[in-house]
């Protein structure tokens, strides 16, 4: 039972779950939206890598870009070449910055579009920004769409808002599971070999 409690706090470490919620509170003027939402849970690495996660994305955003997208984990450069990524997630500032703002996270749907959320460390001015001639604060975070064969204005999306990083209240099962299970086995190749000494 103690092989299997240290399996189980060893999963606690190595890997924890988060909710993200992202509220819109502009757009760049180009690609407009308005009221755009995004909830979803990533589970972080004890190194700071997002490795997997959803998010579900709703609003006033071009068709096909809303509903649920997957985490692309890893960093680089987007298939469309719309967007960089790094993962990074920094777990002991919830409440502040808990992106890059060279990176960020890529998500991306069964249909192949891909949302990128990332934090602003310096202001932008967006000359053609809804409200007009917003400044996009620092602080804040975007979010920014790419539809599948993106040609058109409407196949776009890009707005900047609050987003917020808290605990995930559930671990994931499966993964304690599997430790719990490899607990279990431990324990018996525990008892056989002290029998055998016996």
């Amino acid at each position: 039972m103690v092989i299997i409690a240290t399996a189980m706090d060893l999963a606690a470490q190595s890997q924890a779950a988060f909710s993200i919620n992202y509220t819109q509170t502009g757009d760049s003027g180009s690609f407009p939206s308005s009221g755009v939402t995004a909830t979803g849970t990533i589970n972080v690495d004890g190194s700071g890598n997002a490795i997997n996660g959803t998010l579900d994305v709703s609003g006033a955003v071009p068709s096909g870009l809303s509903g649920s997208y997957t985490l692309v984990a890893g960093n680089g450069v987007n298939s469309s070449s719309q967007f960089s990524y790094d993962s990074l997630v920094n777990t002991a500032s919830p409440g502040g910055q808990f992106l890059t703002s060279s990176g960020g996270l890529l998500f991306v749907d069964a249909a192949g579009d891909q949302m990128n959320l990332w934090y602003n460390t310096a202001a932008v001015n967006y000359s053609f920004a809804t409200p007009p001639n917003v400044i996009q604060p620092a602080g804040s975070y975007s979010l920014w769409g790419w539809q599948t064969g993106a040609g058109q204005n409407n196949d776009y999306t890009q707005t900047f808002g609050i987003a917020t990083l808290s605990s995930a209240a559930v671990p994931e099962p499966g993964t304690y599971g599997a430790l719990a299970g490899a607990g279990l086995f431990l324990v018996s190749l525990r008892n056989k070999f002290g029998r055998k000494q016996a």
